[in-house]
């Protein structure tokens, strides 16, 4: 928890210093598709008769990014998407899943590639963090299990403006999960641990909104 204070503060500091310098910015509502490495945790889900597992996490939220240099070359970017939930179960409706959760990255030294007053191509090294959180209702009760994450992340976007104001753009990023694999677990002590999970992965994203 405090880790991910720290960050989220990290973050907001280092965006309200920028527009302090009058720096150009913006503000988009973005959505992305999360591939989830989560194989192994659906096969064991299956030997529960959960015949169909989870599939890869869609997640929608905003993102604010800014340029960090008079040269208009060197970037910072934070965003926050919640991760849609899931739910699965198994035929008698007997076993029940649910999983949600959230992303959050930040990058506070990308670099344009490509910049033109229209157009830019912007690659660099970000964090990112979150959490995916997994419900488990049976004839026991309610069993929750939270894997948290934090990972270095490779980001590579590209952003077209347009009348000075309106931005739209895709993003490609990849995170290495360095965190612990195990899943946190609460409820109901007889039910079964759920298989450790690297959650690295590859995500997908596009983005619309307004700046300056």
């Amino acid at each position: 928890m405090r880790t991910k204070s720290f960050f989220f503060i990290l973050s907001f500091l280092v965006c309200f210093s920028a527009n302090a310098q009058d720096a150009d910015s913006y503000i988009v509502a973005s959505g992305g598709y999360y591939f989830l490495p989560i194989a192994s945790l659906n096969s064991q889900l299956s030997t529960m008769g959960i015949k169909k597992g989870f599939g890869n996490a869609t997640g929608l939220g905003l993102d604010y990014g800014y340029q960090a240099d008079e040269d208009e070359t060197i970037n910072g970017f934070f965003s926050y998407h919640y991760l849609l939930p899931q739910n699965i179960s198994t035929p008698d409706n007997s076993l029940k899943f649910r999983l949600n959760g959230y992303n959050a990255q930040f990058d506070l030294g990308s670099y344009d590639w490509v910049a033109t007053d229209n157009i830019t191509l912007t690659g660099g090294i970000a964090w990112s963090f979150g959490r995916l959180k997994a419900t488990e209702n049976s004839p026991q009760g309610t069993t929750t299990f939270t894997n948290k994450y934090i990972a270095p992340e490779y980001r590579l976007e590209f952003n077209v403006r347009l009348g000075g104001f309106f931005y739209a753009g895709i993003r490609y990023a990849y995170r290495d999960d360095i965190s612990k694999t195990g899943w946190k677990r609460s409820g109901v002590e007889s039910v079964p641990d759920l298989t450790g999970t690297r959650l690295s992965g590859t995500m997908l994203g596009a983005f619309i909104g307004f700046g300056n």
